[in-house]
């Protein structure tokens, strides 16, 4: 089971870009996080606040290494965690980050640790 939540200021930010009052930034990375989880089971993912402006426990970033358009309606984020960093972090949130540092959306998931000699590639499709 996971969760997937745009924020309410990103979604406002959609709307004041498609009657021109704003140009929609781009999204940059991915965060990481610890958090969002039910307190002391991290196999049990809570649904994020639209509300958040950041994630719970954010532990790293890490740029977008590939953004494709899927379908007409859907974009495909694509990071990679590399081997050696993180090691024994277990992770459990992720965030988009747009260009200017902002929260688009938050996603949070069962854990995943990240053992020293493991390669994550974590991918996200934004659906509009």
């Amino acid at each position: 089971m996971s969760y997937q939540v745009t924020m309410l200021q990103a979604r406002k930010d959609m709307a004041k870009a498609r009657i021109g009052q704003i140009a929609l930034p781009k999204i940059t990375h991915i965060a990481f996080g610890t958090g969002g989880h039910a307190p002391g089971d991290v196999l049990t993912p809570v649904k994020p606040s639209e509300t958040a402006t950041a994630l719970e426990t954010e532990v790293a970033r890490y740029p977008i290494a590939s953004a494709t358009l899927i379908n007409d309606t859907t974009v495909q984020y694509k990071v990679v965690i590399p081997k050696g960093t993180l090691n024994g972090v277990v992770l459990t949130e992720q965030a988009l980050i747009d260009q200017n540092g902002k929260v688009v959306a938050i996603k949070t998931f069962g854990a995943k640790k990240k053992e020293p000699e493991d390669e994550f590639t974590f991918t996200w499709d934004e659906d509009f």
